[in-house]
């Protein structure tokens, strides 16, 4: 059984992020959906997705390299989402901090995999869902 993580802050979950887990769920037996709370954001606005039988959803703070260090359990990559070059250079970095920060502590890091969205879902993001959210209750 292969378990994948999918961390993000998801606020909101959107197309794009179930595309990328409909994708990654061809590959793995489980994935682990971890809902972080952005410190730059502040508090989540939004529900954690609905998930389905082989997928779950926990809430974590903190750094990505602690959180699986403290698990007991294998996981076999982490899985994240890309629309476009730019989130290509975000992720990449991101990935990079991860494996100085898991070297610098002695832990484990899974390989990132990434998975491109659809091209029909390539506008989406959760930003532009949070922008589009205010003004229509604004509307109201």
């Amino acid at each position: 059984m292969k378990t994948a993580i999918y961390p993000g802050t998801f606020d909101p979950w959107h197309e794009g992020h179930q595309d990328v887990l409909n994708k990654a769920l061809e590959i793995f037996d489980n994935i682990i959906v971890l809902v972080g709370t952005n410190p730059d954001k502040g508090q989540r606005s939004y529900p954690i997705p609905k998930i389905i039988d082989n997928v779950s959803s926990i809430e974590f703070d903190g750094l990505l390299v602690d959180w699986i260090h403290s698990v007991n359990m294998p996981i076999h990559a982490i899985i994240r989402g890309l629309r476009n070059g730019k989130d290509l250079e975000d992720e990449r970095s991101q990935q990079f901090w991860n494996e100085d920060l898991a070297k610098e502590s002695g832990y484990y890091l899974p390989p990132t995999c990434y998975f491109v969205t659809d091209r029909s879902l390539i506008h989406i993001s959760s930003s532009a869902h949070r922008v589009v959210n205010k003004l229509k209750r604004g509307r109201r």
